[in-house]
């Protein structure tokens, strides 16, 4: 999204954004790799 450099533009812009319906999947995970992988390397649940 474009909104340019007017500040009550970026805010409705902003706005917009996080009002939006969030129905849509991850395309990168749930953001556990991490986790998961300490707990492969140590062995326990982290």
């Amino acid at each position: 999204m474009l909104v340019g450099v007017d500040p009550a533009k970026i805010l409705e812009g902003a706005r917009m954004r996080m009002d939006r319906k969030r129905d849509w999947e991850n395309p990168f995970g749930d953001g556990r790799a991490g986790e998961r992988i300490v707990e492969i390397m140590v062995g326990e649940k982290v």
